[in-house]
C-alpha cells in the first residue's frame, strides 16, 4: 500500500473515500501518540462512514481538524444538545479534546514500522489498546472531576 503525505484533504475527497471505504496509509509526523506510534511510522487507516456508537475505549481513530488527518485514541463519548461529541487524546499528551462525532473519518487498522506490519485487530493489540484507552479515560475523569 502506497503511503500518502498528510497534507490538507478537502472534505469532498474524504467523503468519496468514506463512500468507497478506502484504505490509506499515512506517515506519522508528530509525537502525540508516542510510544505506541512513533514519528516515521506509517498508520493504515480504514476511511469509512462512522458513528459515535461503533468505537470502543482505546480504539485509534482518525479525524479531520483544519483539513488535516489527526490520529488519536478514542476515550469516550457524550451527547451535547442532541449532538454526539467524542473525547480523544494522544497518548503522549497531558490534555484531551472533545470533537464533533462527524469529524471522525475512520479507524486505524495497522501500523507499519521497520518493514513490519502490526495488525491492530489481533487480540494482543486490542487488549493493549483497551488498557491504554482506560488509562486515558481515568486521566480524563480526574481532570474533569478535580480541575
Amino acid at each position: 500500500m502506497k503511503t500518502i503525505k498528510n497534507k490538507t484533504f478537502p472534505k469532498a475527497i474524504i467523503k468519496i473515500w468514506q463512500t468507497i471505504e478506502k484504505k490509506v496509509c499515512l506517515k506519522i509526523e508528530g509525537h502525540s501518540m508516542r510510544p505506541y506510534m512513533q514519528k516515521g511510522d506509517r498508520v493504515e487507516l480504514w476511511i469509512t462512514q462512522t458513528n459515535a456508537h461503533q468505537f470502543k475505549t482505546g480504539d485509534i481513530i482518525a479525524f479531520l481538524q483544519d483539513e488535516m488527518i489527526i490520529v488519536h485514541r478514542f476515550i469516550k463519548k457524550k451527547k451535547v444538545a442532541n449532538k454526539w461529541k467524542i473525547c480523544q487524546r494522544g497518548d503522549h499528551l497531558r490534555g484531551f479534546r472533545w470533537i464533533d462525532a462527524d469529524q471522525v473519518i475512520g479507524i486505524a487498522t495497522a501500523i507499519h514500522r521497520s518493514g513490519k506490519r502490526i495488525d491492530l485487530r489481533l487480540p494482543n493489540h486490542i487488549l493493549c489498546n483497551r488498557f491504554l484507552g482506560y488509562l486515558g479515560w481515568l486521566w480524563v475523569f480526574c481532570l474533569e472531576r478535580f480541575y
